[in-house]
Parts: structure tokens; C-alpha cells; sequence
């Protein structure tokens, strides 16, 4: 491909260079360059793309999307917006891939991951191929990669897309994050249906405050043809305009459950979508994931999937790996949970609480550089909702994970308090713990199979852990 045909049909404010200058591979990272790369320079919070601008040339690239002109003898395109120039050239190279898919996309703090595998089930249950893109990979029955972020750069998002394609799917569903909504990663993607689940407090460290938050989350669904939004949240209800419908457990809205029954390992309501009404035995567990599950429904209802289909799927949902996860070790329950905020560890924890026999001991860590303002949040709240709190870190990073559990700890009792920001060492003290018939909640890491220390991902597995405890139990005692 030359350049001409990428500039034919994008914004630019200047061009130096032939328009028949070729490339073959594009990259925002100058170490991943070769031989016709496209170089797009980036301005990021803490290192600027310019600056590495001559490294990429020198590692063979041939054109450079810069926002300032650059004293480099090399092909470059300037304009207004990096970044969402990285997106419609990804765009264009990968021959316009969203174009011939149905593109579903689910923003909010919690419950995308959930919500993304109940549309694929009942997609899928209607006879539909389904890729799906998020927090547990981007796959569809094809292939599987694994997910390097929820939502991934614009440059390996259309490839993924591309290759969907290439494999016959005619539904996507992805995860939205707000971090890929403000940094322009699905810039340029019409989607036929957007969810807003819900928002709470996460990724104050980047956004600052409740209301720049939302207004990022809000600005998806600008993209979007159909819009669900959650009434019972304060203030994603706000939301209105052509084709916005709704989903609610305690308020009106479009899609409601009724006469709700909870067990630990599944739920009975009675769903009314859009005045069809019917029972419904759901699979996952917990009054939230019936929030998911409305969402999901009234996805599919929008996408004309006929009502008996979707209520029967329902109740075959697969379990979703990392999300109240129920795993029986000798004579004790352990719970794996993706819960990372104030709210998705408050909604957790009572819900198991419905189920409590004796104890709940409770694991609870943050990452490291990230929302810090939230910590002593979460502490507290595992304190009012377990006997025990064993308190650790989540991908700590480059931070001191002493600093973190002690973030944590501030609001928590003592006598029920234990440390360890060693995470691996966490878990296996929580289980250590427990006796029979207590309850052990693993917060914050589901099935996420790495911890991020001091720049390194150590391979990391909450479930391995859980699973091979007793091997585990005997090699500590024998210590």
C-alpha cells in the first residue's frame, strides 16, 4: 500500500514526502519497527513518540505521523491527533473490517466482562458466530489470543477484526474501557448496539473526578445506533435521546426482574422484555449478574433474536471463568471474583454473605499507581462484611506493596486484619484459615494469569493456587 491512499481519505494539516511512498506494517512502538513500517508518534502521559521518531526510521520506517514536523529526512504526515489517526489508518489497512461486522460494545466499571459472555451464549444459541473481545481474550470459535488489555490499540484491534472476518463472524461483542474510549482505541467504529452497565469509582488516578469519568463512558454511545443504559445507576439514567432504551432491577425501564430468587449457584426471576414476559432459571449466580443478564437480553431483543430463544439460553449460560467462581476445597467454599472497586466488592461480599454458615474470610489488593483514593474504600467495606480480611496487592507494578496493604488497612479492625503483600503468599494464608464450612472471597484478580511486579508479568493463577492448595498446604508445613 502507498500513502497516497491513506491520505486520499483521512484529515491531515500537512504532507512531506511522495504519495507513492510505500509501507506494509504499522507500529507505535519504535523497537517494534521494521523494514515500510508506518511510525505513528504518540504523546503519551509519560514518554513522547517524537523523541523516538529516529530510532523508528532507523529500525526501518518509511512514514511518520507526527503532530509537529520533525527535523528527519523521512515521509510525514502531520496532524491535529495522533492517536486517532493511528485508528483510521488501522482502519483503512485492514480493509475497512467493522464495515462487515455487527459490532456490540459494553462500557461501564463493572459487569462487561459478564454481560459480553451471556450475548455470545444467547447469540450463539440462535445460531449466530460470535467473536468476542475483552478482559478473558479476544476469540471466537476459530482461535484465541490472549488479552494484553481489555480493550486493545487501535493498530491490533482491526486485526483482530480483520481476522474475524476472515473467519465468517457476523457478531463482535467487546469490552469498551474508558481508558480506550479517551485514548481514541475504538475511534472510527460504528456500533450497532452500546451498554453502559454502570459506573462507579475506578481510575480516578487518570480521569480525576466522578463526572470526567462519566462524561468519557457517555461519549461511546455517541457511536452507537441502539443504547441500553442501567436505570437503577444515578447517573447513567440520565441518559436520553433517540434509541436509548433500558434495563433495571428496581426501577421502570424497558427490561425488569421480578419475584427474584438467589442461590450461590444461579438465580429465578421473572423477566419482562419489552412486555414479553416469561420465568427464567439463570445459571450465574448473584442479583448483579441478573443486572448483566437484562442487559444481555435486551441486546438481543434489539438485535431481533426471537424471545423463546433468549429465555431458554438463559438457562445454560456458561459459567464465566474468574467471576464468582464456586470452587469446593475439602470442607470449605472459595470464591475467585474479578471485584477491584469499592462497589464490585461491596455487591460480592453481601451477596455471599446470604450464604454465610460461619466465616467469611475475605482477600482484598489494589494495583499499584492506580486510584489510590479508592483503597481504604475497599478496606473498609471487607471489614464490615468479613471475619477476616487478608489484605495484599494486585499487579503492584513499580509501587511498594507494603505501602499499598497499609493504604488498605487503615479502616480495618486489628484483630481481623492480616497482611502480606506478597500475593501469592496472601492467598495461600487465606485458605490456610479456613475451617470447615467458612467461606474464602478472592477479590480483585479472577482468572488473570499474571501479576505485574517491578515492570515484569510473573505468571500468576488464582484458580492453579486454589486448586493445588493441598500440595501447596503440605510443602508450607513442611517448612
Amino acid at each position: 500500500m502507498v500513502i497516497g491512499e491513506i491520505l486520499n481519505k483521512i484529515q491531515y494539516v500537512e504532507f512531506i514526502g511522495s504519495c507513492d511512498t510505500e509501507f506494509n506494517h504499522l507500529s507505535f512502538d519504535s523497537n517494534e519497527c521494521i523494514k515500510g513500517s508506518v511510525f505513528f508518534c504518540i504523546n503519551g502521559e509519560k514518554l513522547d513518540g517524537h523523541n523516538f521518531a529516529l530510532d523508528a526510521v532507523n529500525n526501518g520506517a518509511t512514514i511518520l505521523f507526527v503532530e509537529r514536523k520533525l527535523n528527519i529526512d523521512v515521509c510525514q504526515v502531520i496532524v491535529h491527533d495522533v492517536r486517532k489517526s493511528m485508528a483510521s489508518v488501522s482502519k483503512i489497512f485492514y480493509g475497512e473490517p467493522d464495515k462487515k461486522l455487527k459490532i456490540i460494545g459494553i462500557t461501564g466499571t463493572n459487569g462487561k466482562t459478564t454481560t459480553s459472555y451471556i450475548i455470545k451464549h444467547i447469540l450463539e444459541s440462535a445460531g449466530k458466530k460470535v467473536g468476542v473481545i475483552g478482559t478473558n481474550g479476544y476469540s471466537c470459535s476459530d482461535f484465541k489470543m490472549e488479552a494484553k488489555l481489555t480493550t486493545p490499540d487501535s493498530i491490533e484491534l482491526f486485526s483482530i477484526l480483520k481476522r474475524m472476518v476472515e473467519c465468517s463472524v457476523e457478531y463482535v461483542v467487546m469490552e469498551v474501557s474508558a481508558h480506550a474510549i479517551a485514548l481514541s482505541k475504538v475511534y472510527g467504529i460504528d456500533f450497532l448496539v452500546g451498554i453502559f452497565t454502570n459506573l462507579t469509582q475506578d481510575h480516578l488516578d487518570f480521569f480525576k473526578d466522578m463526572n470526567n469519568y462519566f462524561e468519557v463512558k457517555k461519549s461511546f454511545l455517541n457511536n452507537c445506533k441502539y443504547k441500553l443504559i442501567n436505570s437503577d445507576d444515578e447517573l447513567v439514567k440520565t441518559i436520553n435521546g433517540e434509541n436509548v432504551f433500558s434495563f433495571a432491577l428496581n426501577n421502570p425501564a424497558d427490561c425488569f426482574a421480578m419475584d427474584l430468587k438467589e442461590k450461590l449457584t444461579g438465580s429465578e426471576f421473572v423477566i419482562n422484555l419489552f412486555d414479553n414476559i416469561s420465568k427464567v432459571c439463570f445459571s450465574l449466580p448473584s442479583s448483579y449478574n441478573v443486572s448483566n443478564c437484562l442487559a444481555a437480553a435486551s441486546c438481543c431483543q434489539l438485535l431481533k433474536i426471537p424471545f423463546n430463544i433468549i429465555c431458554s439460553s438463559l438457562a445454560c449460560v456458561p459459567k464465566v471463568l474468574g467471576r464468582i467462581e464456586v470452587l469446593r476445597v475439602k470442607n470449605f467454599t472459595v470464591i475467585i471474583d474479578y471485584a477491584h472497586t469499592p462497589d464490585g466488592v461491596e455487591k460480592l461480599l453481601t451477596f455471599v454473605n446470604k450464604f454465610k454458615k460461619r466465616r467469611i474470610i475475605s482477600l482484598v489488593g489494589c494495583g499499584g499507581f492506580r486510584d489510590s483514593l479508592k483503597r481504604k474504600e475497599m478496606g473498609r467495606i471487607a471489614n464490615e462484611l468479613s471475619d477476616i480480611v487478608v489484605v495484599t496487592t494486585d499487579n503492584p507494578r513499580f509501587e511498594n506493596g507494603n505501602n499499598i496493604v497499609d493504604d488498605i488497612s487503615v479502616l480495618i479492625e486489628k484483630e481481623k486484619c492480616i497482611k502480606e503483600q506478597d500475593r501469592f503468599k496472601a492467598v495461600v494464608t487465606a485458605l490456610m484459615r479456613a475451617k470447615k464450612d467458612d467461606i474464602v472471597v478472592l477479590c480483585g484478580k479472577g482468572r488473570e494469569n499474571y501479576q505485574d511486579v517491578m515492570g515484569n508479568k510473573i505468571p500468576y493463577n488464582e484458580y492453579d493456587i486454589v486448586m493445588n492448595f493441598n500440595e501447596i498446604k503440605v510443602g508450607v508445613e513442611n517448612d
